[in-house]
């Protein structure tokens, strides 16, 4: 686990968006969808519920974000 992606999972939580995110952290989406692809498959587990409008924390997501 790498201080990035925590950085890169915190940034999509409170913007609730890769695209957002992206923008914020001034890289590609394709940078951030892995990033936080890596992170799920590290934990083992989802960390956020993908929908058509964005992107929400799983219990998971939530129990992690105060420690990133």
């Amino acid at each position: 686990m790498e201080l990035t992606d925590l950085l890169t999972f915190s940034t999509v939580a409170r913007l609730g968006g890769i695209t957002r995110a992206a923008e914020e952290l001034n890289t590609v989406q394709s940078n951030v969808t892995q990033r936080i692809k890596a992170l799920e498959a590290e934990i083992g587990t989802a960390l956020f519920e993908r929908h058509s409008r964005g992107m929400s924390l799983t219990g998971a997501g939530r129990r992690l974000l105060p420690y990133a």
